[in-house]
């Protein structure tokens, strides 16, 4: 029976395996160090518009019949877009801060890394000809995965409200202002296409009527956001449990 020999083609020194050992060090090692310097990078850049502590927004108290009030408009626009109606949803600017008590106490935020609407912001005031909501707010962020606490990019933001794709009302961030300070264009993208009502949607119900939203504006006198909701030609959703603040 024939014997294999392998034979070498070319020369060989036993330096090419640690040779290639190094290079194979190296080019991790540098691959771990631009990560590392990327990190600490974007910590100092968020570092120069966030800070360390921030005054908690004023409580809202809403009395029982502006929350009665607040939750009947909210339960009527609810059946009425459950069965393919026509509707309109008025919300003045005390009432866009009294859903956020409703928010926080149907459940919406805080879970799996979710903030409450509640802890970010307070509405200001609507923007008539700009169709633009403004509010104060106070963004949490991470610290490095070492540091305790977090810090705070506080400003005044703008929301533009829209209808999107899917022809469902949304809002978008389109600037932060943070006095004396300035925010990196890269974190204000990532800002800028967040969908702000996405944990909102979580919940069917509110996702449905949000569904059902055509249209909508803002009062002349900027005191009040209208929302317009028109029968579809399609059949309409299943229906769902209406709205309201004290859901389950």
């Amino acid at each position: 029976m024939t014997k294999i020999i392998k034979v070498p083609t070319g020369p060989y020194h036993p330096g090419y395996g640690c040779a290639i050992f190094i290079i194979m060090i190296l080019t991790f090692s540098g691959i771990l160090t631009w990560a590392a310097y990327t990190f600490f990078k974007q910590d100092k850049e968020i570092a120069a518009f966030t800070q360390e502590t921030v005054e908690p927004f004023p409580k809202i108290e809403p009395t029982d019949a502006e929350k009665a009030a607040l939750e009947a408009k909210l339960k009527a626009f609810s059946i009425a877009t459950g069965k393919n109606e026509a509707a309109d949803l008025s919300l003045s600017v005390p009432e866009m801060n009294d859903l956020l008590v409703f928010a926080a106490q149907a459940g919406i935020g805080g879970q799996e890394g979710s903030l409450p609407y509640i802890d970010i912001l307070r509405f200001r005031k609507l923007l008539a000809a700009e169709k633009r909501i403004v509010t104060d707010i106070h963004l949490p962020m991470n610290k490095l995965p070492w540091k305790e606490g977090k810090r705070f990019l506080v400003g005044t933001a703008i929301f533009e409200p829209m209808i999107d794709e899917k022809t469902a009302f949304e809002v978008k961030l389109e600037t932060i202002d943070s006095p004396g300070k300035t925010i990196n264009e890269g974190f204000m993208n990532n800002f800028i296409v967040m969908p702000w009502l996405s944990i909102a949607k979580q919940k069917p119900e509110i996702s449905a009527a949000l569904a059902k939203v055509s249209s909508f504006e803002i009062t002349p006198d900027g005191k009040t956001l209208v929302l317009h909701a028109t029968p579809r030609t399609q059949p309409p959703a299943p229906p769902t449990k209406p709205f309201s603040g004290t859901m389950q």
